[in-house]
């Protein structure tokens, strides 16, 4: 059966695509839209994945229909997803192992809220998103779910999504050689993980300014900034000259102990530390350092340009409101400057 392709900026509501999970498990799923689920999806779910299928819901939905996480004991291996909940039938299924009836089980999800709709235990695995991991540890649940809000562009749209492992002809997880054939065969789109983190990284501000302060250096003023982000637990530090507009040479740096702390500048293999840095501003070679503490978890080059992009906008369009920054978080983030 070939299948139509997919574009990626329309509702289609008999399409699947594929998720290929890059960040953590290396694991392919066929997903389609929830509340779009045909039997014949289903079934090419349940033939060509060959996986237990899933149905991926929010936590405002699992909360609604009463859908309990499943805990350790429940006879799954220590492999399972520890957001499933238990599994469900809608009402009217009979035995609801056919391909019609765990369509209706998905599309009826998203159709009530009365928790009695559902029987219990089912042949639908409920996945629960846990919206605030899916930058930091995305999994398909949340991923999937992304998308699909992604793709309705509708901000009073609950999004529900069911997917399937592909696994490969001996029943162990396919791999990407084996994805890509099953893709071509049927004409399908295969969407990274990490794609769907950089869209919405795209379409969503994930820097804040929360503190702010000047210093001279050399008799030159420099301005820093605390910003908190959401891609990485610990603030940065962002150091501009003020007299740079538009703000185009920006750089991270990352501290360095023993060049920046210690002053052991053999020690080490930076060209410079944080501030060397700070002089090229003051040259004019640079506009702007952002500035990761040395036990900051480390940012994936790929998101660093997005950071980069809105700062440059909140800083270009005065779009923030901070307080001062304290001397005290000035002196620890700068502990080998000399800023007098």
């Amino acid at each position: 059966m070939q299948r139509k392709k997919c574009n990626r900026h329309d509702v289609l509501k008999d399409t699947i695509t594929i998720i290929f999970d890059d960040v953590s498990t290396q694991t392919s799923f066929l997903m389609g839209i929830g509340d779009h689920a045909t039997a014949d999806d289903v079934n090419f779910m349940a033939k060509y994945g060959k996986g237990l299928i899933y149905c991926c819901i929010t936590e405002k939905i699992a909360e609604s229909l009463q859908l309990p996480l499943l805990q350790n004991g429940n006879g799954f291996s220590e492999n399972t997803f520890n957001n499933m909940t238990v599994s469900i039938d809608f009402k009217t299924s009979t035995t609801g192992i056919s391909a019609f009836e765990r369509a209706d089980t998905i599309r009826n999800i998203n159709c009530t809220t009365n928790s009695e709709d559902f029987k219990r235990p089912g042949h639908i695995f409920p996945l629960v998103s846990n919206e605030t991991n899916l930058i930091r540890n995305a999994g398909i649940a949340e991923a999937s779910i992304e998308w699909a809000r992604s793709i309705k562009n509708d901000p009073d749209y609950e999004p529900t999504t069911y997917v399937c492992e592909i696994l490969n002809t001996s029943g162990e997880v396919a791999n990407q050689k084996e994805v890509n054939e099953l893709a071509y065969d049927h004409g399908l789109d295969i969407i990274k993980i990490s794609e769907i983190i950089e869209r919405y990284l795209q379409e969503h501000t994930s820097m804040k300014i929360i503190e702010q302060t000047k210093f001279s250096m050399f008799n030159q003023p420099l301005n820093v900034y605390r910003v908190k982000n959401e891609i990485s637990p610990t603030p940065l530090t962002v150091y501009l000259n003020p007299r740079s507009s538009p703000i185009t040479n920006m750089i991270f740096y990352q501290e360095c102990l023993v060049g920046d702390l210690l002053g052991l500048k053999n020690k080490c293999n930076c060209p410079k530390h944080l501030k060397g840095h700070l002089v090229s501003m003051l040259n004019g070679e640079l506009d702007c350092v952002i500035y990761q503490r040395n036990e900051a978890s480390s940012i994936p080059s790929n998101y660093k340009n997005l950071i980069i992009s809105q700062l440059q906008y909140l800083f270009e369009n005065e779009t923030y409101q901070t307080e001062p920054m304290t001397s005290t978080h000035l002196i620890s983030e700068g502990r080998a400057l000399s800023i007098h």
